[in-house]
């Protein structure tokens, strides 16, 4: 763990811990990135206090990812994650080309058929494994 870094507020959540894996603090993550660098050794993510993170190993395990954090040396504090968003700061996403977006940056924009017919604003993405909705 590593202490609150003075950096924008993190707002992007990119994974879930879901439980404890082991006795060496381990974590269950669900992953909502599609950044492959991510979870890599040495990346950082925050919690919604804004404390952060360092990954110091991560590991696929099923459609699960099993990742280790500096200072979380066994399954209590492992345990104390449970169910924590983890998330980064927008400016850390990396550039999209032209008329491409993220999916947060949909909230709020006016939804039209083919045909024009308004059907409302999009209010919320919800972050799915298989498709975002």
């Amino acid at each position: 763990m590593t202490s609150r870094i003075d950096v924008e507020r993190p707002t992007i959540v990119v994974g879930v811990v879901l439980k404890p894996h082991g006795l060496r603090g381990e974590v269950s993550v669900q992953s909502r990135s599609d950044n492959p660098d991510r979870w890599t050794s040495g990346s950082i993510v925050f919690d919604e206090a804004g404390t952060g993170y360092r990954v110091t190993a991560a590991r696929a395990h099923g459609s699960r990812l099993l990742v280790s954090f500096e200072g979380i040396g066994d399954r209590t504090a492992a345990d104390a994650l449970r169910g924590r968003e983890l998330l980064v700061p927008e400016s850390w996403l990396p550039e999209l080309p032209d008329g491409e977006w993220w999916p947060h940056q949909l909230e709020g924009c006016r939804v039209l058929t083919e045909r024009g017919r308004d059907l409302g604003i999009l209010s919320e993405v919800i972050a799915n494994p298989a498709n975002d909705l």
